[in-house]
């Protein structure tokens, strides 16, 4: 690549440019592309696989993390029910924690 630079040299032209730190917030940047790049795989990964056999094993593990919190003994209606319960009061925690953090960064500003 730098073939054109002798064994000892000191010609900094011949060589890559120095390094320079990126600006303060170009991090935010960098996280912006980042995520446009996986929007961008999921998209085309979604375009050729179906999506609902593509997580049905994470689907399944989701809900038997809550089934292993329920009662093994009661009838395999009952415990399903019972296990979507504890879904819902899960994902209304982290609805409750996303809305205290969206009006905590609310009130920073």
């Amino acid at each position: 690549m730098y073939a054109d630079r002798g064994p000892n040299t000191n010609d900094a032209s011949a060589g890559p440019p120095p390094f320079r730190p990126e600006p303060v917030g170009a991090w935010q940047a960098s996280q912006r592309r980042r995520s446009a790049a996986a929007s961008i795989a999921a998209n085309t990964r979604w375009a050729h696989e179906d999506p609902v056999a593509g997580t049905k094993a994470a689907r399944e593990g989701f809900s038997a993390r809550f089934l292993k919190q329920v009662d093994p003994t009661l009838p395999p209606a009952e415990r399903q029910r019972r296990a979507d319960r504890l879904m819902r009061a899960h994902m209304q925690r982290l609805a409750q924690r996303s809305a205290e953090v969206r009006r905590n960064v609310k009130a920073a500003r």
